[in-house]
């Protein structure tokens, strides 16, 4: 088959795409690739329709403020509402009409695209090409929302062409790659429609090693602390979980993004080691406890490992999956005011311990462990695409 993947240009929206990408490679098929042209030598497959360089997140987030400048103004709680704006009307309506061609010039056999990128679904289902979306985080009302508003906000985009948007609910797709751990969802979101679970299998680039220092025998516990690939430029809540992880007799590795700049974080001491980044692959197999943004790549792999959390959310989902991190037992969340210096030396302190925390996360490693493998989706995938 020819199988075209899609993703929008940034790390955290790609990157869970690739462990399927490439096993799909791996199994003989005929794989391509659209996304941003910065990341055109990176992905091991070949690229194509990359979209224009202006065509970031950033481009998209200033159109979207530019559109809905009320949306501006939401509390934390509401700023889903943005999201849905910037993904379903502006991001959805230019990648839908730079892929439709594409895809008609291509004829795929299959287009796997990551959820917020629904343009791409809405460009496969005009050319009658079964698609499927591919999660980044949880089901929560964010997915079937966008997807809901996609069918509205584009719908001259099947008119045009003499047809109609379809009618069904859920996800514009035949179905939905779910990485989250069945125990995670969102009891009030509910199952995702036509679930295919899949496991989440961290992934990166090249683009560092593994310090030598955490392949040395252990003398205290470690942690690893990071605010993402993309850091939403929050040096200050770097700065205050460092401030609380000085406290403790513990050996810390802090990363602050390919982008970011390792000294605005003050000198590093024989216990704080910052670096611009590291492989997650190199690095949780090293650790007993990670302090993040909560991102759900960062999330997923950590308890891919086992290791309990303390999550900070900077921005974006990290709110919610912040609220699943304490929830759910994993870890601890701290927000806004909360996160000083002594509440983040507490909030680690007690995932370290061997209690109740580790014990769950110990829990969710095996049931992610249990969830079929991208190898196994693939023929899955072949089958459903044939109907």
């Amino acid at each position: 088959m020819r199988v075209l993947f899609s993703s929008l240009p940034a790390y955290g929206h790609l990157y869970p795409l690739m462990p399927l990408m490439l096993a799909c490679q791996e199994q003989g098929h005929d794989v391509v690739m659209a996304t941003g042209e910065e990341f055109a030598d990176r992905m091991g497959s070949p690229l194509i329709g990359a979209f224009p360089a202006n065509a970031t997140l950033s481009w998209a987030e200033r159109e979207t403020a530019a559109r809905h400048p009320d949306l501006l103004q939401l509390p934390s709680s509401e700023r889903w509402r943005f999201a849905l704006e910037m993904f379903a009307d502006v991001t959805a309506g230019r990648v839908a009409e730079l892929m439709l061609p594409l895809i008609q010039q291509l004829r795929p056999d299959l287009v796997i695209y990551e959820v917020t990128n629904v343009g791409v679904g809405v460009a496969a289902d005009v050319a009658g090409i079964p698609s499927f979306a591919h999660a980044l985080g949880q089901w929560s009302m964010l997915p079937a929302a966008l997807h809901a508003a996609a069918l509205q906000r584009q719908a001259q985009i099947w008119e045009t062409r003499g047809s109609h948007p379809p009618t069904a609910t859920g996800v514009l797709a035949r179905g939905y790659l779910d990485l989250w751990p069945p125990s995670l969802q969102d009891p009030v979101a509910g199952t995702p429609p036509a679930r295919i679970p899949i496991r989440p299998q961290p992934w990166s680039e090249p683009l560092g090693n593994t310090p030598d220092w955490l392949q040395q025998p252990r003398r205290r516990p470690r942690v690893y602390l990071t605010l993402g690939t993309v850091s939403f430029g929050a040096v200050d809540a770097l700065r205050a979980a460092l401030a609380g992880l000085a406290q403790l007799d513990v050996d810390v590795l802090v990363t602050v993004g390919p982008k970011g700049e390792p000294s605005l974080l003050g000198e590093p001491s024989a216990r704080i080691h910052v670096e611009r980044f590291v492989p997650q692959t190199m690095v949780l197999p090293y650790v007993d406890a990670v302090v993040s943004h909560g991102g759900a790549g960062t999330l997923l792999g950590a308890l891919g490992w086992g290791l309990p959390q303390v999550v900070l959310p900077q921005g974006a989902d990290q709110y919610i999956n912040g609220q699943t991190v304490a929830g759910s037992g994993v870890g601890r969340c701290l927000l806004g005011e909360e996160m000083t210096p002594s509440a983040v030396a507490a909030a680690v302190e007690a995932v370290l311990t061997d209690g109740p925390e580790r014990a769950a996360a110990r829990g969710l490693q095996a049931e992610i462990a249990a969830l079929p493998s991208p190898a196994e989706v693939v023929p899955v995938l072949e089958a459903l695409s044939l109907r």
